[in-house]
This record gives C-alpha cells, sequence and structure tokens, in this order.
C-alpha cells in the first residue's frame, strides 16, 4: 500500500505562503511590465499628437501665408484654436510694407521748375533766396537761358 504523506497545518501553511509570495512577485513584474508599457504608450501618443499639431500649425500658417519665422509664436491644441492664434498674429503684426506699389512718389512727380534769364531779373530777392539751391544749381549747369 501506498502511503499517503500527512501534512500538518504549519507545514501546509508554509507551502501556501511560499506559493503566495512567488505568485505575488510574477504578478508585481507583470504589473511593473505593463505599467511602463502604458507609459511608452502615452509618451508615443503625445509625441504623435505634438507631430499632428506641427503638421496643423505649418499647414494654417502657410495657408495664411504667415512668415515661417512667425511660426513659433502660433499656439493652440486643436485646429480651430491654432486658425484663430495665426489670424490674431497677422491682425497684430498688421500688413507689411509696400513694396513695388504705386509708382507716383509722396510728393509728387514734380521737377524742379527751369529758370529763364528774364524770370530771375523779375524776382525779388525773397523769391530769389526761397528756390536758392535749385537756382544755383541751374546756374552751375547751365540751364538758364
Amino acid at each position: 500500500m501506498t502511503e499517503d504523506k500527512i501534512f500538518s497545518q504549519a507545514d501546509l501553511d508554509r507551502i501556501i505562503g511560499e506559493r503566495l509570495a512567488r505568485d505575488r512577485k510574477e504578478r508585481a513584474e507583470e504589473s511593473n511590465v505593463i505599467d511602463g508599457l502604458k507609459k511608452e504608450l502615452a509618451d508615443e501618443k503625445e509625441k504623435n499628437a505634438a507631430y499632428g499639431l506641427e503638421k496643423i500649425k505649418t499647414r494654417l500658417a502657410r495657408e495664411a501665408k504667415l512668415p515661417d519665422g512667425l511660426l513659433g509664436f502660433v499656439q493652440g491644441t486643436d485646429e480651430d484654436s491654432i486658425r484663430d492664434s495665426v489670424n490674431a498674429l497677422i491682425t497684430g503684426i498688421g500688413p507689411g510694407p509696400n513694396v513695388g506699389g504705386s509708382s507716383n512718389p509722396a510728393g509728387g512727380n514734380t521737377s524742379p521748375k527751369v529758370y529763364t534769364k528774364a524770370e530771375l531779373e523779375s524776382m525779388s530777392p525773397d523769391a530769389i533766396n526761397q528756390d536758392w539751391t535749385n537756382i544755383q544749381k541751374q546756374l552751375a549747369s547751365g540751364l538758364v537761358k
């Protein structure tokens, strides 16, 4: 006949305690691995979201013809708030300088008056003094006739 092993209560408590400790240790390690993977996933999601926001910022800024140097000032967490930020920036900086605009200068397209000898002789000294630089240039260049 086979002998059945009989365990005392202390032996059973010890065996079960060892098995429970081993199981708890394995579960803790698994939990640490799962927590690490969750953190990596959250980091990747955050990176992807940030990359997506940067693409949206760049697209909206280019559509609004915002200079690339000002892209760092664009803020927002979604497309609507980014669009609002781009519009606020454009409104804030105002229109750029007019380059190559109108061909009419601010003072008009008037060239200096060319005097004749008779006009100079009939002018008062005050009138000659008011336009002296122009008259002097004309006399030096021989334009007065």
